[in-house]
């Protein structure tokens, strides 16, 4: 445990994050390599110096198709590079936005799957339009091109995806939120016991069992137990006839 804890430093857990993470980890690579082909490009415009292509021929022709009138901003002479490079940075500091939520075990914020989608789309359309003019305007292709166009359409793919995924989740989420309310028991109210409990507490005790199989009598009152037990009164009354009967039969 304590070898494992030494050797998890902070590069090895950004290693293990870009594993896990394989889509974000795809478009930050796309992005790097889209800036790195972007400032090429950018430099060989610059510096007047012919471009590295591997073939040559009637269709394929990176000098013509760099040269054109359509390789600038409309209106400028600023080269369409730098435009593509700006949105290969943009794209990858998405990704590295995402990833930083992964790494501090944060929630994605809510409007980044839905901002890259939107700037996905902006670079489509912007490649479709270029491979509208290699193929019906110049009829000419670059293969340094091709490769931006490429590395686009996979950002489109790899940020559509991961929307649908969050779009199902969601979905999923909504649907569970009825079978879990169904599903929940009841609590009782904090106003009182439920209605039954209630209803019971209002009527009238029943007498204890204990209590009548106690054998306990009902006190009664004290003349009757004299009259039914001859009491003391009548008691000394009968005594006192027996004495005085005796005295007169010893005086005759």
């Amino acid at each position: 445990m304590v070898a494992d804890q030494r050797h998890d430093t902070p590069l090895a857990r950004l290693g293990r994050l870009l594993w896990r993470e394989g889509a974000l980890t795809a478009l930050l690579v796309i992005a790097l390599a889209g800036i790195g082909i972007s400032v090429y490009l950018t430099t060989v415009h610059y510096a007047h110096v012919p471009l590295f292509c591997s073939t040559t021929s009637s269709i394929i022709n990176c000098a013509a198709v760099t040269s054109s009138a359509y390789s600038v901003v409309l209106g400028t002479a600023i080269p369409i590079t730098i435009p593509g490079l700006l949105w290969f940075v943009v794209s990858g500091g998405l990704a590295v936005v995402a990833l930083r939520a992964v790494w501090r075990a944060e929630a994605e914020p809510s409007w980044l799957r839905r901002a890259h989608f939107g700037w996905a789309v902006v670079g489509m359309a912007f490649v479709l339009y270029l491979v509208y003019v290699e193929l019906d305007i110049l009829h000419q292709i670059c293969e340094w091109c091709t490769g931006i166009h490429v590395l686009t359409a996979l950002t489109f793919i790899i940020v559509l995806v991961r929307l649908l995924e969050a779009r199902g989740a969601q979905l999923e989420a909504a649907r569970a939120l009825p079978r879990a309310a169904a599903t929940r028991p009841r609590v009782p109210t904090v106003d009182g016991p439920p209605r039954a409990a209630r209803v019971s507490s209002t009527t009238t005790p029943a007498r204890p069992a204990s209590s009548a199989a106690s054998g306990t009598r009902t006190a009664q009152p004290v003349g009757a137990d004299s009259r039914r037990t001859g009491g003391p009164s009548s008691g000394g009354g009968g005594q006192g006839q027996r004495r005085s009967g005796s005295r007169g039969r010893r005086r005759r």
